[in-house]
């Protein structure tokens, strides 16, 4: 009877470690991801799901700047450079290291495109835009 009662303990453990694994992998959020995140929390004026993208001093001078422009400026001045977005091209991935990779992103509008470069940092599960680098001109 011991024996049974400690088989499904062990089972019911084993059960409990294998959700938790596949729920932190279902909540990765890759780089690509960071980036459609932002773009569709851009669109739909979401001021903290948009700064959850970022990560380091970048997130840090978000704050501040939406602290002193006050939360309409903010996302008229940062926010709303993807309003009239048609497309979002990733590419050229450069892992940099384990905790630090870079994305090539081409913004696609009507009348243009914009290059950014991207540097992410993995923070936990998930990475974080830590510098944009805007290649339209370069």
């Amino acid at each position: 009877m011991n024996e049974k009662i400690f088989f499904i303990l062990i089972m019911m453990v084993c059960a409990v470690i294998l959700v938790s694994a596949q729920l932190r992998q279902d909540s990765f959020m890759p780089p690509e991801k960071v980036i459609l995140g932002m773009v569709k929390a851009s669109t739909e004026s979401d001021t903290k799901t948009y700064l959850s993208c970022f990560g380091g001093e970048l997130k840090g001078s978000l704050q501040e700047q939406r602290n002193n422009l006050g939360e309409k400026l903010f996302k008229q001045r940062f926010m709303a450079n993807y309003q009239n977005l048609i497309g979002v091209v990733l590419s050229n991935e450069e892992q940099i290291s384990e905790n630090l990779t870079r994305v090539m992103v081409e913004f696609v509008f009507q009348d243009t495109n914009k290059f950014k470069s991207y540097l992410f940092e993995r923070r936990g599960n998930d990475w974080k835009i830590n510098k944009i680098i805007d290649m339209s001109n370069s």
